[in-house]
């Protein structure tokens, strides 16, 4: 996205995302604070996520913090 390096951009939101309000657009920039650059990074990071995890998320111009819980 325009001045932001990585993230990956959100194709579908089902389940757990969904109701956490992560939609399709939406860039996840960061997991637990790690910035994420690509999908495969992105996957590793959650792979490894036992607790819920805070995901910092480019929405329409604005970034937010959401939890979401692998479980």
């Amino acid at each position: 996205p325009a001045g932001y390096a990585g993230g990956v951009r959100v194709e579908q939101s089902a389940g757990l995302a969904a109701l956490a309000g992560i939609l399709p657009g939406d860039i996840v920039l960061q997991v637990n604070h790690a910035p994420v650059a690509d999908p495969a990074q992105f996957r590793q990071r959650m792979s490894g996520a036992r607790n819920t995890v805070a995901l910092l998320v480019l929405h329409d111009g604005q970034q937010r913090f959401v939890p979401l819980d692998p479980g």
